[in-house]
């Protein structure tokens, strides 16, 4: 779902480079997966689940747990896997981003240094995602979104 709202986005925002494409989809995919992170607490009050469930038996840890909002090494070991995950798909992303399309994508650029700044808070707090709803500060948003126009705006 997250890859093809980015592939909506990018016709809206316009795009020279067929990479463009594929840079929207892991970065679609990107976003979804610090969603996941991110929420895992309210999901699991909710009773939903959302981590892959062969991930979570991966790691030996299950979903009874999960909903139980268990802190754990177990669960801490399953969340950095779903990061690296996550930043794997934010280096894909950027490595499809064209120069030709640094400008027309520089909303789609705040929102990656966004996402990527709050999937790093997230893993400063050692992904103490139960007891909290880690967030950015507007400030830091919009200091961000002015770097990637700043970026957008360097020559080529």
């Amino acid at each position: 779902v997250a890859s093809l709202v980015g592939l909506v986005c990018i016709e809206i925002f316009g795009y020279r480079s067929e990479t463009a494409r594929d840079y929207a989809g892991n970065l679609g995919i990107a976003f979804q997966l610090t969603n996941i992170i991110r929420d895992v607490g309210e999901d699991a009050r909710r009773g939903r689940i959302y981590l892959p469930l062969e991930d979570l038996r991966r790691f030996g840890y299950t979903e009874s747990m999960l909903l139980k909002e268990k802190y754990d090494a177990a669960f801490v070991d399953l969340m950095k896997y779903q990061s690296a995950r996550a930043h794997e798909y934010y280096s894909k992303a950027l490595s499809f981003l064209a120069p030709a399309d640094r400008r027309s994508l520089v909303a789609a650029e705040a929102m990656r240094l966004i996402y990527q700044r709050l999937l790093k808070e997230i893993e400063l707090v050692s992904f103490s995602v139960f007891d909290r709803r880690v967030a950015l500060s507007g400030f830091r948003k919009i200091s961000l979104a002015f770097q990637a126009w700043g970026r957008g705006r360097l020559p080529l």
